[in-house]
């Protein structure tokens, strides 16, 4: 049996790349994680053939079974040190 944090981030990345595909987007992973859990990679037609367009945004997972709903909106408590490692990539 895995640990409840693997099947947290399982189902995370399932979600996300369940998201992209429906979005017609791909998703690539670097080998060694330093603050960037995968990037999603833009298709488009050129010349009648697909390719990445060079249009790129790179992704954080977070996982977690702590959070509320706001009326519209999804809130969670993720720590300050976290947060501004978000913000300064």
């Amino acid at each position: 049996m895995i640990t409840e944090q693997h099947i947290e981030e399982g189902l995370s990345r399932a979600c996300v790349q369940a998201i992209a595909a429906k979005s017609g987007l791909i998703i690539s992973r670097a080998e060694f994680d330093y603050g960037v859990d995968g990037t999603f990679n833009e298709v488009s037609v050129i010349n009648g053939r697909y390719c990445q367009s060079g249009f790129s945004l790179h992704f954080q997972l977070k996982a977690s079974t702590r959070w509320q709903q706001n009326k519209d909106k999804i809130v969670y408590d993720l720590e300050v040190k976290t947060y501004n490692d978000l913000i300064e990539m």
